[in-house]
């Protein structure tokens, strides 16, 4: 008994003292199924803005280079993109802004993340598509014993919940894009003329 004492109090300390950011692979949805719709255009992701970097001696934080790296991978794997781009131009610029990443205190830790998405057309950088996607996660105790790692975890959930939204918000935005295209004679293959 007093060894696992002794081991729980290390572990405490330890854990207590070292705040570590979100880890991408857990800030990705589970992608299970191929959406209903595949688009066929490109897209670039913008630097994303509004994240902050997570202080070794206070808390976990979302930070900007992560969260796009977790916006990259749900996005390759929703496959609503005929190719994903960083620092490219492509058919569409999504740009994404952080506007708070909260987290209220307690034994189960609730992370709130905002973001602002935008998507502007690549070569014309017409505003086509913008909203505010809110997202919440609860980490229970039993997810995480010590309070930072719960914060860690909160956060990821929050990030996961909300990039899911985003997947699914922009489902509606391809299909209707797919829809725009196909209404559109101009933009249909030419038929045979007979």
């Amino acid at each position: 008994m007093q060894r696992v004492k002794r081991l729980l109090l290390i572990l405490a300390v330890v854990d207590t003292g070292c705040a570590q950011g979100p880890e991408v692979p857990a800030m990705v949805p589970d992608i299970n199924n191929a959406p209903s719709v595949s688009g066929r255009k490109t897209i670039a992701i913008s630097r994303a803005l509004g994240g902050k970097e997570t202080n070794f001696f206070m808390t976990s934080e979302i930070d900007n280079e992560g969260f796009r790296k977790a916006l990259e991978i749900a996005l390759e794997k929703s496959r609503l993109f005929r190719i994903v781009f960083i620092d490219l131009n492509g058919d569409y610029v999504l740009y994404p802004k952080i506007m708070a990443q909260d987290v209220i205190p307690g034994l189960s830790m609730r992370s709130v993340f905002k973001v602002d998405y935008r998507i502007v057309d690549g070569w014309s950088e017409k505003e086509l598509w913008q909203r505010r996607v809110i997202s919440t996660y609860d980490a229970p105790l039993a997810e995480a014993l010590y309070g930072v790692s719960r914060v860690r975890k909160a956060h990821e959930g929050s990030v996961r919940e909300n990039i899911q939204s985003l997947l699914t918000q922009l489902s509606e935005f391809v299909a209707a894009d797919i829809n725009r295209d196909t209404g559109n004679p101009s933009m249909q293959p030419a038929g045979d003329p007979r």
